[in-house]
């Protein structure tokens, strides 16, 4: 398989995807620029859809 065909759960395995999509959604929010590199790996993989899980776990955090 190339790089960047298929699924990220075929390329990387579970949880290493969840693990991948947690960690895209942490870094995007850190840089709220529309030329964030770290939105570009969740819009070809996740739809542009942030981690909800990860989107909890940090509201959670901060009240």
């Amino acid at each position: 398989m190339e790089i960047g065909t298929g699924s990220l759960r075929e390329m990387l395995g579970t949880p290493d995807d969840l693990k991948f999509h947690s960690s895209m959604t942490v870094f995007a929010m850190a840089d709220p620029s529309p030329d964030n590199p770290f939105r570009s790996p969740l819009k070809q993989f996740f739809d542009n859809a942030d981690d909800e899980a990860t989107l909890r776990l940090i509201r959670r955090s901060q009240s």
